[in-house]
């Protein structure tokens, strides 16, 4: 009897240790520094505006949308409503993919992984494709296409 208590003790040691060493691992990780692009670049202009998002600097965000035309322009209001609901208990990470230029139009690709407990079951990865569609107006690119983000969430 007194084996499989200590049996499990030192499984249960085992298990605490292995956490411990993930979250260490998980914080070291998740702290490193971004490498920023260049800004006058469409790939800069998405990675700047999914910073600001991610920080909720919705005012630098919205900077980086393309003026709308007048037959279907949204509001400043209108576009934090697409996103006004509270975010779940998740983290994110964002991956830029191909960027497609030509001339004063580009796509760029983006992966946004987001991480959520789904319970002991479900799958703790919800993956999001999004193709940012951007513009050259005057000296900056601007992302015209989605204005929403619906994807965030």
């Amino acid at each position: 009897m007194r084996s499989s208590v200590r049996g499990l003790a030192v499984f249960g040691a085992v298990i605490g240790l292995l956490a411990v060493c993930t979250l260490v691992v998980t914080l070291i990780v998740s702290n490193r520094p971004v490498e920023m692009m260049p800004a006058d670049t469409p790939q800069g202009v998405v990675q700047r505006y999914m910073i600001a998002l991610e920080q909720k600097d919705y005012v630098t965000a919205w900077g980086y949308i393309a003026p709308q035309p007048v037959d279907n322009r949204i509001t400043y209001e209108t576009w934090l409503q697409s996103f006004s609901y509270p975010p779940g208990q998740s983290t994110r990470k964002v991956t830029l993919g191909s960027v497609n230029q030509q001339g004063a139009y580009a796509t760029v690709e983006v992966v946004i992984d987001r991480f959520s407990y789904n319970g002991p079951f479900g799958d703790p990865v919800n993956t999001s494709y999004v193709s940012f569609s951007l513009q050259r107006i005057g000296s900056a690119w601007r992302i015209t296409d989605p204005v929403y983000v619906w994807w965030m969430y």
